[in-house]
């Protein structure tokens, strides 16, 4: 295949690379991958474990493990990028320095469809398994259109990127071989981005006008939408995405607006992560302090014991050691039986215990009582 040479005056000849320069937006890149890949790693974690002592695992859950490693993926990919000298000025990259960032470049391109496609994915069934249990009505209908209508576009958009050139070779080097061509990766490249700002707008929109439609109280509906509200994020970095990606065709420093368009990109992938985490939270938290509950409970610390003066003596009954003992094993069985009526969101009582065949005395079922009426108290996570 014949090679073309770069005429004169072309990117051979306008470069004077300063090798010594350092690239300014290497430390911004270093945080932003750190701090995306540490908090998506966390919250993905306590989802999945959190999940699996509550239920099964559902199909939101792999694709949210497979957008999870994808989105590590792409992290890894980008501050590679950035130790090669993406963000750099592009006057100090120098003409054998491009080729390598353009593969960088494309590369991540190619790899941000399935990135944000799996994780959209995941957070569209996390809500088609919250507001639509009897698989029916509009919030339903409209997750899977977005789920799969995603699916068409995305998978597009990487045959797009795939066959921009011809030769491949071409993405990297212009200069490749005569009779090479590319398409106007411009257009593609703000297309895709106005898409996407839609799309994020509309997984925004869904769960707000479920939430809104909920027969529930202002101030709990009001909670349940800002766990949601993580979403605004999304949304947000998908503009500034767009705006980049607009600088990134019309300007000439072309790596370094590479690198803020890919900044942008990390917040989002994460932010959706995170959306689809954070329903999980106060089933966590709920979780923590139950068995952080038992362990003392179990362990008979003096701050669990039910002092004989204040519960006991006061009111009256008599006691003794053996009765004491019989007393503290009926109120660890009881408590058993009433965290399981907990567990499928109905509030335990005393009468309910008892109908399993366990007797509770008296002096236990004032303890027992107090502290079933105050776990009623808890409501479960929508």
């Amino acid at each position: 295949m014949a090679t073309r040479t770069a005429p004169p005056n072309s990117l051979s000849l306008l470069f004077q690379p300063d090798p010594h320069a350092p690239n300014p937006l290497y430390p911004f890149i270093l945080a932003t991958v750190l701090l995306c890949s540490i908090c998506t790693t966390i919250t993905v974690a306590a989802r999945l474990i959190t999940k699996r002592l509550v239920s099964s695992l559902g199909v939101e859950d792999y694709f949210l493990i497979a957008g999870y490693v994808s989105n590590i993926a792409y992290d890894y990919l980008f501050l590679a990028g950035g130790l090669s000298g993406l963000g750099n000025d592009f006057w100090n990259i120098g003409a054998t320095g491009f080729p390598i960032l353009a593969k960088y470049s494309w590369a991540l391109q190619i790899l941000y469809c399935p990135t944000i496609w799996l994780a959209k994915t995941a957070l569209l069934f996390q809500l088609i398994y919250i507001f639509t249990p009897m698989k029916s009505g509009p919030v339903y209908w409209a997750c899977h259109c977005l789920i799969w209508g995603n699916l068409a576009f995305y998978t597009g958009v990487v045959l797009y990127l795939i066959f921009e050139c011809h030769p491949v070779q071409e993405v990297w080097n212009p200069f490749y071989a005569e009779g090479g061509h590319c398409v106007n990766r411009n257009v593609g490249l703000i297309v895709t981005g106005a898409v996407n700002v839609f799309s994020d707008l509309l997984n925004l929109l869904i769960p707000l006008w479920a939430i809104w439609h909920l027969q529930m109280a202002p101030k709990r509906k009001a909670g349940v939408m800002a766990i949601f509200a993580i979403g605004t994020i999304a949304f947000v970095s998908s503009i500034c995405r767009l705006v980049y990606s607009v600088r990134l065709t019309t300007g000439t420093n072309i790596s370094r607006a590479i690198a803020q368009t890919g900044m942008w990109t990390l917040a989002e992938i994460a932010s959706i992560i995170l959306c689809t985490c954070f329903p999980m939270m106060p089933r966590l938290k709920r979780l923590t302090r139950e068995y952080y509950s038992r362990y003392k409970m179990s362990s008979g610390s003096p701050s669990t014991r039910t002092p004989k003066s204040s519960t006991v003596a006061d009111r009256g009954y008599q006691t003794s050691s053996d009765t004491r003992g019989a007393s503290t094993r009926q109120l660890r069985n009881s408590y058993e039986h009433t965290r399981e009526f907990e567990v499928t969101g109905t509030s335990g009582s005393i009468e309910q215990v008892e109908s399993t065949g366990i007797h509770v005395p008296e002096s236990v079922e004032l303890t027992t009582r107090d502290c079933m009426e105050r776990k009623a108290q808890v409501t479960s996570e929508v």
